[in-house]
C-alpha cells in the first residue's frame, strides 16, 4: 500500500515573520508517522502578501493591520469571504461595520475582490503536488481563508482528504465547522500530536473503526456526521516533539517579506495556565478546553531553544506560553543567562514578579514581557480575579522599565460591577505615571467563549449572541453561528455604557503614549546616602528634588515595594502623622502612587535614564 503525502497549510492572516508552531510540531509528528512518505508545508500567508505586493503598493505594515490589529473586528475573515461565498458578499453591510472600527473600507473591499484570484491558483498549485491529505491549522482570522482553500481543493480533487485543526476548531466550534462545510472531511479538536497520526494511520489502512476511535475527531462517513468525545487528558510535555521550521525559514529567505523584516523563532515552554487553574480570569477564553498547566523540563526547553537558534541563526524568539512557569526563573533562565547568547525573547508573565525575578529574565535574554496588566484599579483587578493589585502592576511597570525591558499591556474596561470612580480615581494620579510604559490597546472587553463570563451568565453578562463579525462573513443561520463563534456581543457594562468616562480613559492613554518617550523620573543614590530625584515629566513644576533627612531616605527606600501606611510607619519607626505629611508631599510631586486598596509604591526608576536603556523589540 503506497504511503501518504501530507500537505500542511498556514493561511492568511498568520504573521509574516513567525513560523507556525502548529505546523512546525506537526511536521515533526508526520515525519515520524510510519504511513507518511512526504510532508510538504505551505506558508500561504507569505504567498498572499507577495500576491498583494505585486498588485498594490502593499507593505508588511499594511498586512499587519489584519494579522495583528483587527482581530476583534473580523475584517480579515470578511476579506476572504469572496472566495467562500462570492465576490461582494455583504459589502454594503461590511462598509458600514468597518467604518465603525476605523478601518480603511476601500482597501478592505479591494482585497476582498482580489481574494478569489489568490485562492484558486493556490489550490491548483497544491493539487499539482498530489497530496492525499491537506491539513490546515486555523487560529484567529484564518478561518474563512482556510475554508475557501478547502472548498477550492475539493472542487479540483474530490477524493483529496481535508483536515482542520487549531484554536478555531476547539469544542463545539469544531463541530460547527464540520457540520456546515461538507468540503471539510475531518476536524481535529484539541491537541493534534496524537490525534493527527492516529487519523492518518486509520485512513491509510481504510480502517473506519480506528478513525472513529480518535479522541475529539469530528467527521463524516456515509453522509452521517460523528463527533468523538474530547480527550480527557493531555499530551505530556515530554512527548511534544521539537518543531521543524525548515520549510518556514527556506520560504522566508526567498520571500519579499525578507526585504522588510527579520524572522523570529516561535517556541512553547508550557501549555495551559497555572493561574487559571486556581483563579480563571473572568474575561479570558484563551486556553479553550485545555486549562491544565504543564511545562517542559527546564533543560529540555533550553536545549530546544539553543538548537533551533543555532540551526536557523536566529536570536529573536517569541514564546507563545500563556504564562511563564515561575519555576523556570531559577532554572532555565539562569542557564540561559550563563550561556550569554544575546537572545531577544518575549514571554508572557504574571505581574507579581519582583525586581530580582525580572533581572534574571533580562539576563537570560527576555527583553519583552506581557505581564497581563489589564487595569490599574485593584477593585477592577479583583473583578477580573487577577490576583494582583494596582500598586503591584505599577511596580512591575517601574521595575521592567528600569531594566530596559519592553512591556506590552492593555487597559480594559466594561467589567460587570465596575464603577466610574474605579477609573476616575486612577486618572487623578495618572500624570505621575507617564514616564512608565503606556498601555497599548485601551477598550471594552468582549465576551469570549470558554471564559467564566461566557460559561456563567450570572456573573453579569446574560444577554449575548455571536458578534456581528460572523454574520457579515458567514452564510449561516444564527443557530449555527452560536456554535461557530469565539467572540460574542453582550450588553455594555460599567463605563462601557458611559462614553464620556471611557473617552477620558482612552484620551489619557493617547496622551500617555505621546509624552512617554520624553518623560523620566529617576533617583540616584549619592555617596552621602541622600537621594537625588530628577523629573522630566510634563505638568510638574519641579525638575530635581533631594532627600537628605534619614527619615525621608528610609521612607523612600521602604516604598520600593507596595505597602500600606501603617506598615510603612512601623517599618521606618516614625509617627504616622510625620509619615503621612511626607507621603502627602510626595504624592503631590508625583513620587508615589496609591491604589484604591491603600497600597503605596514609589514611582522613580533607579540609577539610569530609562529613555536611553529601553530595548526596542519587534512586535
Amino acid at each position: 500500500m503506497p504511503k501518504m503525502k501530507v500537505c500542511l497549510v498556514s493561511m492568511p492572516w498568520a504573521q509574516l515573520d513567525l513560523p507556525s508552531l502548529a505546523l512546525g510540531v506537526l511536521t515533526s509528528v508526520c515525519e515520524r508517522t510510519a504511513c507518511v512518505e512526504r510532508v510538504d508545508v505551505e506558508y500561504a500567508n507569505i504567498a498572499w502578501y507577495e500576491f498583494l505586493a505585486e498588485r498594490l503598493e502593499y507593505d508588511p505594515d499594511r498586512y499587519e493591520v489584519h494579522s495583528l490589529h483587527s482581530y476583534f473586528s473580523g475584517a480579515g475573515d470578511w476579506i476572504f469571504s469572496s472566495a467562500l461565498n462570492g465576490v461582494d458578499w455583504n459589502t454594503p453591510d461590511f462598509a458600514t461595520y468597518a467604518e465603525n472600527w476605523g478601518l480603511d473600507v476601500d482597501e478592505c473591499v479591494t482585497l476582498h475582490r482580489l481574494a478569489p484570484e489568490f485562492i484558486d491558483p493556490l489550490a491548483e498549485r497544491i493539487a499539482r503536488t498530489c497530496p492525499d491529505v491537506v491539513a490546515i491549522s486555523s487560529v484567529f482570522q484564518q478561518n474563512i481563508a482556510s475554508l475557501a482553500l478547502a472548498k477550492a481543493l475539493k472542487r479540483l480533487k474530490p477524493d483529496l482528504i481535508t483536515v482542520f485543526g487549531g484554536a478555531n476548531c476547539d469544542g463545539v466550534m469544531g463541530e460547527a465547522v464540520a457540520r456546515n462545510f461538507d468540503f471539510v472531511d475531518y476536524v481535529v479538536r484539541g491537541e493534534g500530536e496524537d490525534a493527527l497520526p492516529r487519523l492518518l494511520e486509520g485512513l491509510h489502512r481504510s480502517d473506519l473503526s480506528a478513525v472513529r476511535a480518535v479522541p475529539g475527531l469530528v467527521g463524516r462517513h456515509d453522509g452521517e456526521l460523528f463527533a468523538n468525545p474530547m480527550r480527557s487528558g493531555f499530551v505530556p510535555p515530554g512527548r511534544i516533539p521539537r518543531p521543524d521550521f525548515d520549510a518556514f525559514f527556506e520560504r522566508f529567505a526567498r520571500s519579499r517579506v525578507a526585504e522588510h523584516h527579520s524572522p523570529k523563532l516561535v517556541l512553547e515552554a508550557s501549555r495551559g495556565c497555572w493561574w487559571g487553574e486556581r483563579h480563571h480570569c473572568t474575561f479570558c477564553g484563551l486556553n479553550g478546553s485545555m486549562m491544565t498547566f504543564r511545562s517542559k523540563s527546564p533543560g529540555s526547553f533550553v536545549d530546544e531553544l539553543v538548537e533551533l537558534a543555532e540551526r536557523h541563526q536566529c536570536l529573536n524568539v517569541y514564546a507563545v506560553d500563556n504564562i511563564l512557569d515561575q519555576g523556570y526563573i531559577g532554572t532555565a533562565m539562569t542557564d540561559l543567562a550563563a550561556r550569554d547568547l544575546d537572545l531577544h525573547v518575549m514571554f508572557e508573565v504574571k505581574a507579581n514578579l519582583r525586581h530580582d525575578d525580572l533581572r534574571t529574565l533580562k539576563d537570560a535574554g527576555v527583553v519583552c514581557v506581557q505581564p497581563g496588566i489589564e487595569n490599574l484599579s485593584s477593585r477592577v483587578l479583583r473583578l477580573m480575579d487577577k490576583g494582583v493589585s494596582g500598586a503591584q502592576c505599577v511596580r512591575f511597570l517601574r521595575d521592567a522599565d528600569e531594566l530596559g525591558m519592553t512591556v506590552l499591556w492593555n487597559y480594559l474596561y466594561g467589567f460587570p460591577g465596575e464603577r466610574d470612580r474605579d477609573y476616575t480615581d486612577v486618572l487623578e494620579s495618572a500624570e505621575s505615571l507617564v514616564h512608565l510604559p503606556p498601555p497599548g490597546y485601551v477598550g471594552r472587553i468582549l465576551l469570549e467563549r470558554f471564559s467564566p463570563y461566557f460559561n456563567d451568565p450570572a456573573l453579569g453578562l446574560p444577554n449575548r449572541g455571536p458578534h456581528s463579525r460572523y454574520r457579515i462573513s458567514y452564510d449561516l443561520p444564527l443557530t449555527e453561528l452560536d456554535d461557530l463563534a469565539y467572540v460574542f456581543r453582550s450588553q455594555a457594562q460599567g463605563i462601557a455604557a458611559k462614553p464620556d468616562v471611557a473617552g477620558r480613559v482612552s484620551g489619557f492613554a493617547d496622551y500617555w503614549r505621546k509624552v512617554f518617550p520624553e518623560s523620566s523620573l529617576v533617583h540616584y543614590s549619592r555617596i552621602d546616602g541622600s537621594y537625588l530625584i530628577a523629573n522630566s515629566r510634563p505638568n510638574f513644576a519641579w525638575s530635581t528634588h533631594i532627600l537628605t533627612d534619614p527619615l525621608e531616605r528610609a521612607l523612600y527606600a521602604a516604598l520600593e515595594a507596595p505597602r500600606r501606611r501603617g506598615e510603612i510607619a512601623r517599618r521606618v519607626g516614625a509617627p504616622e502623622a510625620e509619615v503621612e505629611s511626607l507621603l502627602s508631599d510626595w504624592t503631590e510631586r508625583g513620587l508615589c502612587f496609591t491604589d484604591d486598596s491603600g497600597l503605596i509604591v514609589r514611582l522613580s526608576t533607579a540609577g539610569v535614564d530609562p529613555a536611553t536603556s529601553r530595548v526596542e523589540v519587534p512586535s
